[in-house]
């Protein structure tokens, strides 16, 4: 391996270390969800459902016919 290459090298793991330090600090936080944000979240996934349904809808009963 030459110097360029195990420069390269080295920074590539640090940057790598660097980062999934990061990450686990990120995911060890405490999130606070509020009981109007856990509504929100799943009226929000309720609208994105029956969004595809409606979208889907032509297809299905096209396939019955």
């Amino acid at each position: 391996m030459n110097f360029e290459n195990l420069i390269i090298s080295s920074i590539f793991n640090q940057l790598i270390h660097h980062d999934l330090s990061n990450l686990k600090l990120f995911m060890q936080q405490n999130v606070n969800i509020s009981n109007s944000d856990l509504r929100y979240s799943i009226g929000l996934v309720i609208i994105c459902l029956l969004v595809l349904i409606l979208l889907w809808l032509p297809d299905l009963l096209k396939g019955k016919n």
